[in-house]
């Protein structure tokens, strides 16, 4: 990264400048993703409950993003955001209650698997919060794509998009989740 930034302030106003968004994209690609995903695999080193706070980032994921799509879809009309126009307000909504109600889920399977026993209060705050983080994770990676002018990172899920398009928001959701564990607080 020293190196990147050093090209970048050394070759400014060249013609062969290094551009910032050559800096920028070595960051967030080389720096900023592997250490939110390495909170996947220190929630999974937690000594009584690592299989279960291991899935945690997924389901509060993939269930606020499917209620999040039907929301929108049933109630959607005011739009989100430009960054990514099918983003609806009541998507946003959808999405937060989806991912409240797949922790809760995810949480009455530990209790039977593990003898998990949350704060139900707890529970419902961190999968609010994580999953705010993660919508936030879902338009950061749908700006990175307007911004290099591609509708889909790939199209490995058919029209769902490439693997980021489906993980994007873990991305920011793992370390959320962390922080949590982290505190005893869920």
């Amino acid at each position: 990264m020293t190196i990147l930034f050093f090209l970048a302030v050394v070759t400014y106003g060249r013609e062969n400048a290094v551009p910032f968004s050559t800096v920028a994209t070595a960051v967030v690609g080389g720096v900023a993703f592997p250490m939110m995903y390495s909170c996947i695999v220190l929630l999974r080193m937690h000594e009584t409950y690592g299989r279960l706070y291991v899935l945690t980032p997924f389901t509060v994921a993939f269930a606020g993003d499917a209620l999040a799509m039907y929301f929108g879809k049933w109630f959607g009309n005011k739009k989100l955001t430009p960054v990514s126009p099918n983003k609806t307000w009541a998507g946003f909504w959808g999405g937060i209650l989806g991912s409240v109600l797949g922790l809760l889920a995810l949480s009455l399977i530990g209790r039977a698997w593990l003898g998990y026993t949350p704060d139900y209060l707890r529970l419902l705050c961190a999968g609010a919060a994580a999953n705010l983080l993660g919508q936030l994770g879902d338009l950061s990676t749908s700006l990175i794509k307007r911004e290099a002018g591609v509708k889909d990172y790939s199209h490995l899920f058919l029209t769902h998009g490439g693997v980021l398009d489906r993980f994007d928001s873990t991305l920011f959701i793992a370390p959320v989740v962390y922080f949590f564990v982290s505190l005893g607080f869920i």
